[in-house]
């Protein structure tokens, strides 16, 4: 299983900095990212809705996890590796890219 889900996270790790997300935590044991939202975004929330709605991505809201969390994203690395893909080609196609 940690060589399942270090394969998966690494899939995500490199199809963000491809998009541009280049200073982030990678964590050693968790299932998830937790990456700053794009500078054009007032809010995790924003961000999170603009990317459900264009891109049918669901991404958890910083600001839910209190609020040092505001201004970061959380996405899981819990589905396929297919999947994994799909969501970056996706926020590529979309416009969703890390800028400062």
């Amino acid at each position: 299983a940690n060589k399942m889900f270090r394969k998966r996270q690494q899939i995500l790790v490199e199809g963000f900095k491809k998009l541009g997300w280049k200073n982030f935590n990678v964590p050693d044991t968790t299932f998830y990212l937790w990456l700053p939202i794009p500078s054009r975004y007032k809010t995790s929330v924003e961000f999170t809705e603009d990317l459900m709605h264009k891109s049918g991505i669901i991404a958890v809201p910083g600001e839910g996890f209190g609020q040092y969390g505001e201004g970061f994203f959380r996405v899981s690395i819990v589905c396929s590796e297919e999947k994994l893909y799909e969501v970056i080609d996706r926020m590529k196609k979309d416009g969703f890219y890390y800028e400062v």
